[in-house]
């Protein structure tokens, strides 16, 4: 058995062929977002063996996010980029209900079930900053590093810890992260928010680009993680 990811509690191998283990140490903490996290997956068995929880499940192959746009040269299609904005859409609302928010996207930790079908399943597997929810606000009790490139501009601007931000500050990265998955080979490192905006003109005036753009709102409390 080969590991393919390890994260902060969450590990994926691959047993044989096209069979795989998810192991999950944190499953009962967040158990809506897992189960929303797994629900495609060709589960062939699933439980608890002492404190953790694993999932195992056939696919044809799985590979990082990143080889996925690499092999796409550095732009996905609509559906796919439409199929990554409703993961993280049903997955966020799923945490929610946790009474956890995720404080940042780390491209590291996304993955791509069965890349070669037109509609493939994505699977993010970093806990390490789903933090507390006290009512729509996220305490950040954790240095973060700003280099990140999906920071809200809240967290970007963000100079004391502990804090407090929006739970809306994940949407502004989920817009990011479509913006990126977009046109990736245009999109610089350093990038403000109408280079962000900008980076949508392929899928302009589609439901997906107005979706995208209810997450890019500048002003927190007027974001939306819609899909309409």
């Amino acid at each position: 058995m080969s590991i393919i990811h390890k994260s902060n509690n969450s590990i994926i191998s691959k047993i044989k062929d096209t069979k795989y283990k998810l192991t999950l140490k944190d499953y009962n903490l967040y158990k809506n977002y897992w189960k929303d996290s797994i629900k495609n997956l060709n589960i062939i068995e699933k439980g608890y063996n002492d404190d953790e929880y694993i999932i195992t499940f056939e696919a044809e192959e799985i590979i990082s996010f990143k080889k996925l746009l690499k092999s796409k040269k550095y732009k996905l299609g609509y559906k796919q980029n439409e199929t990554l904005f409703n993961y993280f859409k049903d997955s966020i609302n799923s945490l929610e209900k946790d009474n956890r928010s995720n404080l940042m996207i780390i491209l590291n930790d996304l993955f791509v079930i069965n890349p070669r079908m037109a509609i493939p399943n994505f699977i993010y597997l970093n806990t390490k900053y789903f933090l507390p929810l006290d009512k729509d606000k996220v305490e950040i009790n954790v240095p973060f590093m700003k280099n990140n490139l999906f920071l809200s501009p809240e967290l970007i601007n963000l100079d004391t810890i502990p804090s407090y931000v929006t739970k809306k500050s994940i949407y502004y990265s989920i817009g990011i992260l479509i913006s990126y998955a977009t046109d990736a080979a245009s999109f610089e490192r350093k990038v403000n928010h109408e280079d962000i905006i900008n980076n949508l003109d392929s899928i302009f005036k589609t439901k997906l680009y107005y979706a995208v753009i209810r997450c890019l709102n500048k002003n927190p409390n007027n974001r939306f993680l819609l899909y309409i």
